[in-house]
């Protein structure tokens, strides 16, 4: 009688633990466990940024330039003397289908140069749909020439300056539809990049 109860607290108790879930199989090693981006700090959201720009395989220099530029732009403070501003294919796709705004994903990298064409930062406007509505949802960073963060999230000298075209996506760049007459292509088709 004993050993029948035994065995039968066995199967319940096992059974149990397969319904609970401790049968699933465990993520790989390095398995990427994304947390929704209005839970992530900042300092995740930088990390991921980089990621994106300067990870592994990725290099934002290979992205397309702002339609119309080149890259040694003449700048205003606090940008430098000069910029170059790097799209990503979200970006781009956005630019040619002559979007108003931006879309989540998108990624826009300005290298700020001194007067001799040194790399002074780097400042990224990264488009995060529910990151903050009022200032067009855009995560705010700026790097160190050798990117180490210096500043990131929700920056107030980044919104104050770029609040005067919050009607334009925040884009000091150009009009958002007007940037879409020069068609641009995709530098890394299909990846989102």
């Amino acid at each position: 009688m004993r050993k029948v109860s035994l065995i039968a607290l066995f199967v319940f108790l096992t059974a149990g633990l397969i319904l609970s879930g401790c049968g699933k199989k465990a993520p790989e090693e390095g398995a990427d466990l994304q947390k929704p981006a209005e839970m992530k700090s900042d300092r995740e959201l930088a990390r991921d940024l980089y990621s994106m720009v300067k990870g592994v395989g990725e290099d934002y220099k290979t992205w397309s330039l702002w339609p119309g530029h080149t890259e040694f732009e003449s700048a205003n403070s606090p940008h430098g003397k000069l910029f170059s501003t790097y799209l990503n294919d979200t970006a781009v796709i956005d630019l040619n289908a002559g979007n108003s705004q931006f879309s989540d994903g998108a990624v826009i990298v300005k290298d700020n140069y001194d007067e001799n064409k040194q790399l002074a930062s780097v400042t990224v406007m990264y488009k995060i749909k529910g990151y903050s509505a009022e200032t067009g949802d855009w995560f705010w960073a700026k790097f160190t020439p050798d990117w180490q963060p210096e500043t990131m999230g929700k920056i107030t000298a980044c919104i104050e300056c770029h609040a005067q075209n919050s009607a334009n996506d925040y884009i000091m760049t150009a009009k958002m539809p007007a940037a879409a007459e020069e068609a641009l292509e995709p530098e890394h088709e299909g990846t989102g990049m």
